[in-house]
């Protein structure tokens, strides 16, 4: 989806040949989600809550975007995109009944803030130096890191069509990040 608005809203030509790469990352991530399909931790809400995030993570990106491009430090753009997700967040939780974490989770969340905190940062870095559209197909790469985590951590399944999508995905980011380096020059 970023590449189909970031003309529009950061100014952006992202070549055709583009599109078909991140059709077929889409298409990976569909055979990494569809091996999991008849999986008991499966949910339709988790799916439909994956969608709406699709459409979360595009206004993020290029909201980011454009903020780098008017000049917004790294850090501080960050910071700030924290703070009004904590805004969010916060309540929402305490709302929704959700349980406390306990001294095992609490260490996991805090080692999940401080990386992917990182990886917010250097996304937010990374801005002024490639397109929204490549950082974008790049981050399609996450439901590979989510199945490995997945199985790592809570021994959900992990066979050989999630290495067909991994695959799949990996190639569509590196055919995607050719033609997005050719366009740039």
């Amino acid at each position: 989806t970023v590449a189909a608005v970031s003309h529009k809203l950061v100014g952006e030509k992202v070549p055709r040949r583009f599109f078909a790469w991140a059709l077929l990352a889409l298409v990976g991530v569909a055979i990494i989600m569809r091996a999991n399909l008849h999986d008991p931790g499966h949910s339709l809400r988790g799916d439909l809550l994956a969608v709406v995030n699709v459409f979360m993570l595009t206004a993020y990106l290029l909201y980011s975007k454009r903020a780098r491009l008017a000049g917004a430090p790294t850090l501080t753009l960050t910071t700030a995109i924290f703070v009004i997700a904590l805004v969010v967040v916060v309540p929402a939780t305490l709302f929704t009944g959700v349980a406390w974490p306990n001294r095992v989770q609490w260490g996991f969340l805090l080692v999940l803030a401080l990386g992917s905190g990182n990886g917010h940062l250097l996304v937010n870095w990374a801005h002024t130096r490639v397109s929204a559209a490549l950082v974008s197909l790049i981050m399609s790469a996450m439901p590979i890191l989510a199945s490995l985590w997945a199985n790592r951590v809570l021994g959900e399944p992990f066979g050989a069509s999630h290495v067909v999508g991994l695959a799949v995905v990996l190639i569509a980011i590196e055919m995607g990040r050719r033609v997005d380096r050719a366009a740039q020059g």
